[in-house]
């Protein structure tokens, strides 16, 4: 579970209130005298107690104990009781600054006091707006059964909480007051059980400190403070109880000190104390901004793994706890935000033959939490929750190779070129990972040969980028935000990775190789009997080239186009997916006029794009030139001016020799040393 906190007391304010709306922060000057003694003792009581972690940021989205009032239903003390009511409602309208503002809320049950007589009760409620709408967002399963959305008023969200059945108020209180999920069951489970029963649940307290303490007992020394929440008896603590007590240290240390000095001999009071805090809170968050343009760029310090991690998506080797964790995620959609609510830890390791990723993604509601549409290869990354890769080995921040997976072990990768311009979702490279889900989170372990990338062979400084999609909130996440106009594959926003030392690269050699055959029959006599050899050879002889040889390529053995009944008067377009046009797509591109694919003609493609880095200029180049030219061919074109013949005449020329039979030698070398 991910507490947001205050940059006032530990935290961040989420408060941007403009220099008119700050002088009306908790301004009592209006009220009459005892109203106004009413309304700060009602703030004090707050800042005091649990209300402290509202007022500062919303840790607690509601907090109450701030003061109230009974109700007698009798006639005779009832007139009083009304009177108090009515000043308590006029403290609590005062009480408001920013996203804080208070509700005093009449309870709808009766009770019936040993001598008969029967009152109701009203109590006080400070409001912190933002947290509760990211609460209700959060729970959004929940607080669509009680008809509560993130635009419904906050006074109605505590109305309806109270008139609702009896474990939906139990749970609905549990989340305002900003409790862990699971006390807020273990809290409705043991209410629903005593009501069954009768008998008592026994149960522990944890307990968050505050400056107000009760006795444990009557007669005993104040020593329990008054945020409590229970947990089953002999619970071990939890990551979200941990995380809770840390969020709070800082927010009570910080009150506590200024407490003494605003509340002392010569302080102004405890409204000065909050309109100074929000004030400050207010101008650090404004100048804090998550501003992917203005935001600093995160770094991360490479470490050599002592020993290979086993991939098993359960992230307990050993090794992985020598690794830095990365843990600052910012929302980059669908708002910008300098922190994202679901809590997401990364570490990254590297020996000679991996790049390793290992990702931890906490689920505050649970694995019921988690979306994903199917378990296919390249899905679709908006649509499913994902944790991503992305990653620019060469140094030019033109060049991305970004690797996902999902929850359930389902696997994407994708190149892209120019900051998304051009991608090759058809990319299918080699890679592990593996991946687990428990009820609090789920974890991935990435595996990534070194011989997938290419990479600059002296670079010790990658552009890496980690992106987190949480498809049940709606939120897409990253370590180094980038606008969110713009694509995750844009690595001038990417943070850097120091300090990597890659292995030289090594050639590597991949082949694809296929048999065919066939056989014909009329009645029992075979009539034709056909074979078949051929198949690729994909050659790197160092980290800048790469070589394609193909022979008799069968382009029967790429994916079927999908089935279309088209309806309208525009031609279908059907993606390329065979593997021989596909393979080194970022350099060797293709294009044919119409008729020329239909021979298996490869055209030239001569890419002499210069591009700029720190180092200098440098150039890319890449060509391939292999038509297929028959007599046939060479006749047609020639007679009708077509380009085949002049293309295979030009290359015959060159090379003074003729060419025959379907042979695809692309080149590629990319000369990276300044001219």
């Amino acid at each position: 579970m991910r507490f947001v906190s205050t940059t006032v007391f530990g935290a961040a304010l989420s408060l941007s209130t403009p220099a008119a709306a700050q002088q009306r922060c908790f301004d009592f000057a209006a009220l009459a005298a005892p109203t106004r003694s009413t309304a700060e003792a009602m703030l004090l009581a707050a800042s005091d107690g649990e209300g402290l972690y509202t007022l500062a940021g919303g840790l607690k989205p509601v907090s109450s104990d701030l003061g109230g009032v009974t109700i007698p239903m009798d006639s005779t003390a009832r007139a009083s009781a009304l009177d108090s009511l009515s000043r308590l409602r006029a403290a609590a309208s005062a009480l408001r600054c920013g996203e804080l503002e208070a509700h005093v809320l009449e309870y709808a049950a009766t009770f019936a006091r040993p001598d008969g007589t029967r009152y109701r009760s009203a109590d006080t409620y400070i409001v912190h707006r933002a947290s509760l709408r990211r609460e209700i967002q959060r729970q959004r399963v929940f607080w669509d059964s009680i008809g509560v959305t993130a635009e419904t008023p906050a006074a109605d969200v505590i109305d309806r909480v109270e008139r609702a059945p009896r474990a939906q108020r139990w749970r609905g209180y549990g989340y305002l007051f900003g409790y862990p999920k699971e006390a807020v069951d273990f809290f409705v489970e043991a209410g629903e059980q005593q009501a069954r029963g009768g008998e008592f649940v026994r149960r522990d307290f944890r307990r968050i400190e505050t400056f107000r303490k009760y006795p444990e007992r009557e007669g005993a020394p104040p020593t329990l403070s008054s945020f409590v929440y229970a947990v089953p008896l002999n619970a071990p603590e939890s990551d979200a109880d941990r995380a809770l007590r840390a969020a709070a240290a800082p927010i009570h240390q910080a009150y506590v000190e200024r407490r003494a000095r605003f509340l002392g001999p010569q302080g102004s009071g405890i409204a000065a104390l909050w309109r100074e805090a929000l004030a400050r809170g207010s101008e650090g968050a404004t100048n804090n901004a998550a501003d992917p343009f203005a935001a600093p760029r995160p770094t991360l310090a490479a470490l050599r793994a002592a020993s290979a991690p086993r991939i098993d998506g359960r992230l307990d080797d050993a090794v992985w706890q020598t690794a830095t964790p990365v843990t600052d995620f910012h929302v980059v959609r669908p708002d910008y935000a300098r922190e994202s609510r679901h809590t997401t830890r990364v570490r990254l390791l590297y020996d000679e033959e991996y790049l390793y990723v290992a990702a931890e993604m906490r689920l505050p509601q649970g694995r019921g939490a988690i979306r994903v549409r199917d378990l296919r290869r390249e899905f679709d990354f908006s649509e499913n929750e994902n944790f991503s890769v992305t990653i620019g080995p060469l140094g030019d921040r033109r060049t991305a190779y970004q690797f996902s997976a999902t929850p359930y072990g389902a696997q994407r990768d994708v190149q892209a070129f120019d900051g998304g311009d051009k991608e090759n979702e058809n990319w299918d490279a080699l890679w592990h990972v593996r991946t687990e889900v428990t009820d609090s989170a789920w974890t991935a372990e990435f595996a990534l040969p070194w011989a997938t990338m290419r990479y600059a062979p002296a670079g010790t400084t990658w552009d890496v980028n980690f992106l987190r999609n949480a498809r049940h909130a709606l939120e897409t996440s990253a370590w180094a935000p980038f606008p969110r106009q713009l694509s995750s594959y844009r690595l001038t926003f990417a943070g850097a990775v120091a300090g990597i030392q890659p292995p030289p690269a090594r050639p590597s050699v991949r082949v694809r190789p296929y048999t065919l055959a066939s056989s014909a029959q009329l009645g029992r006599a075979t009539i034709a009997t056909r074979g078949a050899v051929g198949g690729e050879v994909i050659w790197a002889p160092n980290a800048n080239s790469a070589v394609d040889f193909t022979v008799r390529t069968d382009f029967a053995q790429a994916d079927a186009d999908r089935q279309v009944v088209n309806l309208e008067r525009f031609s279908v377009f059907f993606p390329e997916r065979r593997q021989f046009f596909l393979q080194n797509a970022d350099v060797l591109g293709v294009w044919a006029p119409p008729g020329a694919l239909r021979r298996a003609a490869i055209l030239l493609a001569d890419d002499r794009a210069r591009l700029r880095r720190d180092a200098g200029p440098c150039r890319r180049r890449g060509a391939v030139r292999v038509p297929q030219c028959d007599d046939h061919a060479r006749r047609d074109d020639d007679a009708t001016g077509g380009v085949q013949g002049r293309w295979c005449g030009d290359l015959r020329r060159a090379a003074r020799q003729p060419i025959h039979g379907r042979i695809r030698a692309p080149w590629r070398h990319d000369d990276r040393a300044p001219r």
